[in-house]
């Protein structure tokens, strides 16, 4: 059974924290020049994936003077029913610098309850640095722990939902969807061999050629220049350094080198999702091995019609390469 977009749009604003250092930056983002029309359009693009699965009639309407920012009405089409209707109300930077911030709150909160009729969820997306607000923050999820109906987003959170490439949303929306579909269960099992996330990255990585292009065929060399997987071997680290960090007690990370991370991966893909050829010189891969992941990367092609870096992008979140 398909989830509702309720739990699909929390599963989506409470997908990763992003470290609290980095809220530092929403320090300069207004509410209604900024963060308003950002999150206008990630919740958009959001609905707009999930209608790809289930038909759904949907509208998001910013500036409300209700006490939400935002309310979506929403209901799938196949089912006779009044539509759903979520909240947002957004507190900025600015907003929580008020001495009144935490009154304003309850009293916009209020009002939303009395004058939008079948409110089914209300959320609090706070969008300040949390370092500086931090006992603020902590106020305000207080006061709400138990109000009916109302969640607060921190805004670790609340940044990586804003910043979540519109390829992260669609991947992200198609687990959810497909979590009990055969082919995708086959896909995630043909990759749980693959010790390291980076050489689920690399299977990735050649299914998208394979699937593009056709290449069969990959050199080290070509594996070495290619910025993509640079790129991504390089967001895998950073999220190994970020566990250390949460992690003091644990073993001691020795930083990775790239060219000798890709011969290591190869070697766990060797003599089964690819073979080296007899020159010694190439390594072929397999597509029989990897039917299945294949046939999600052309399902996806077709049906979002991605270019190379999207489609690499959206795989890499679909397997959770990145998770």
């Amino acid at each position: 059974m398909p989830e509702s977009i309720q739990d699909s749009i929390r599963r989506l604003i409470r997908y990763r924290r992003a470290p609290d250092r980095a809220t530092s930056v929403l320090r300069q983002w207004k509410h209604n020049a900024d963060i308003l029309p950002r999150l206008q359009t990630q919740l958009e693009t959001l609905l707009d994936a999930y209608g790809k699965f289930e038909p759904v009639v949907y509208d998001t309407q910013g500036i409300h003077d209700d006490g939400s920012d935002i309310v979506v009405r929403c209901r799938p089409k196949s089912e006779d029913r009044s539509p759903e209707l979520i909240c947002f109300q957004i507190k900025s930077f600015d907003d929580l610098g008020k001495k009144s911030y935490l009154q304003e709150l309850k009293a916009q909160r209020d009002d939303s309850f009395r004058k939008v009729m079948r409110l089914s969820q209300y959320f609090i997306v706070l969008c300040t640095d949390s370092l500086k607000h931090k006992d603020r923050i902590r106020h305000v999820m207080a006061e709400f722990r138990s109000a009916d109906r109302t969640e607060v987003i921190e805004p670790a959170f609340a940044l990586t939902f804003l910043l979540h490439p519109k390829s992260r949303i669609e991947a992200v929306v198609t687990r959810s969807m497909q979590a009990d579909d055969y082919v995708f269960k086959s896909a995630l099992e043909s990759l749980q061999d693959m010790f390291t996330p980076y050489a689920r990255a690399l299977a990735v990585y050649m299914v998208v050629n394979w699937v593009l292009w056709g290449t069969v065929l990959f050199t080290v060399e070509n594996l070495i220049s290619s910025e993509e997987l640079r790129k991504t071997y390089g967001e895998l680290q950073q999220d190994e350094l970020l566990e250390m960090e949460n992690d003091p007690e644990g073993e001691l990370y020795r930083p990775y080198d790239f060219e000798e991370q890709i011969a290591e991966d190869l070697t766990i893909l060797e003599s089964d999702v690819v073979d080296l050829t007899e020159n010694l010189q190439e390594f072929r891969l397999n597509p029989g091995r990897l039917r299945s992941l294949i046939a999600l990367a052309s399902d996806s092609l077709a049906r979002y019609e991605y270019d190379k870096g999207q489609l690499m992008d959206y795989m890499f979140n679909l397997m959770g390469v990145r998770d």
